[in-house]
């Protein structure tokens, strides 16, 4: 841990399913395809395609806009600075509606690009990225993973049998080990109850947090899996009240029972057990968290107390493009991707599929925007740092980094 003292906004990490506003974006997800960089859709032979699938579309909130413009503006760099070897980079972003079927889609769209795509980045959700897996792998086009957290993207990638799948964001597992590595080197807390939600995100976390907790010493008093289309949960955290554990670890994924679920924990007199994890936190549970001043800490990507050389560049160049800071974390999931890739790039023998997968394989970029180095392991997972965020009702400081 590397402690740094610095009074910040909460982290907008995409890990927690936070929307964006197409209109404060300037983009429209209306098209099956968009294009933001100069170059046509069909590139000429001095352009090399690289499509990006992730969720655009207004079902969506928009999720991802802000992530896809801001792979864009490394893109841009790019380009103004010659390219790679004199060829230019032509971005396409394809919604994937953060679903399966729409991530199949997409994948296929943009591998039928003329000419076919010498990679592909996204897919921010784990059910669209473990979707389009297959596809890649197919297809022979590596896929860098940014913020989809599933164990599975890792475990199954590299040795795991699909060589075309690398991703550089953390997994649920490495997010949840770096909490618990905070919890026991900088807290006093030594027995939890765990609350997740009973889908594929909360299950697959909640199996995390447990071996997480069991290996560093951590005891475990409840663990409770919600339903979070419910709107009561005031029997399970009344239980969990009478345990007195010293936090309550969350790990929930963005539903609207979510709201309800914070809003009880504040009114059932848990404000003074430090509430740690997942947490989803947007403007619709900002004004929970500051009535109840529900207080604890979280790991994350980028946060606005970052102050890496990095970090500066990057805050630097979203706010001149006109980028909105609320959506700063955001676009940090594509910029970054976008520099690991551009990094790659520039290392690969040829401007293939294969000479890329050759040079992420080699790769060792750094120091990243959150000042680790990124570079893969036998499963094409990279172990970039993470943020460590303290927080109490809307008032929230970056305590520092650690590794994942």
């Amino acid at each position: 841990m590397q402690p740094i003292s610095h009074t910040t906004t909460r982290s907008r990490s995409i890990r927690y399913r936070l929307a964006v506003s197409l209109a404060a974006c300037g983009l429209t997800a209306s098209a099956a395809v968009i294009t933001l960089s100069t170059s046509p859709a069909v590139a000429s032979t001095s352009t090399v395609n690289v499509g990006f699938t992730l969720p655009l579309s207004a079902a969506t909130g928009g999720l991802a806009v802000a992530a896809l413009k801001g792979a864009q503006l490394v893109i841009n760099q790019t380009n103004a600075a010659g390219g790679i070897n004199g060829h230019k980079i032509n971005l396409v972003g394809q919604d994937n509606s953060c679903n399966t079927v729409d991530g199949v889609t997409s994948a296929e769209k943009l591998l039928s690009l003329n000419p076919k795509p010498i990679a592909l980045l996204g897919a921010f959700c784990s059910v669209s990225t473990e979707a389009i897996e297959p596809i890649v792998k197919r297809a022979q086009v590596p896929l860098l993973v940014d913020t989809a957290g599933n164990d599975d993207i890792t475990t199954s990638a590299g040795v795991g049998g699909n060589n075309w799948v690398f991703r550089w964001g953390a997994s649920n597992a490495l997010s949840i080990d770096a909490i618990f590595s905070y919890v026991k080197a900088h807290t006093s807390i030594h027995k939890i109850a765990i609350i997740t939600d009973n889908t594929a995100f909360g299950l697959d976390g909640g199996n995390d947090v447990v071996a997480a907790a069991k290996a560093a010493g951590i005891t475990i008093l409840s663990n409770d899996a919600l339903n979070l289309s419910d709107t009561n949960f005031n029997s399970v955290l009344a239980r969990v009240k009478a345990e007195k554990p010293d936090a309550v670890f969350d790990w929930v994924v963005w539903l609207p029972g979510a709201v309800n679920f914070y809003r009880e924990y504040g009114q059932d007199g848990l404000v003074n057990t430090p509430l740690i994890g997942g947490l989803e936190i947007d403007s619709s549970t900002d004004a929970i968290f500051k009535q109840y001043q529900i207080h604890g800490f979280y790991d994350g990507m980028f946060t606005s107390g970052l102050k890496t050389p990095g970090a500066v560049s990057f805050e630097k160049a979203w706010l001149a493009s006109g980028g909105n800071a609320a959506d700063e974390g955001t676009a940090y999931d594509g910029y970054e991707s976008a520099q690991v890739l551009v990094a790659a790039l520039k290392k690969a023998k040829t401007l293939t599929p294969a000479g890329v997968q050759s040079a992420l394989k080699a790769l060792s970029y750094g120091p990243s925007i959150l000042g680790g180095t990124i570079k893969f392991d036998a499963h094409n997972q990279a172990h970039d740092n993470l943020t460590i965020v303290t927080y109490k009702g809307t008032s929230a400081s970056f305590v520092g980094t650690t590794k994942s």
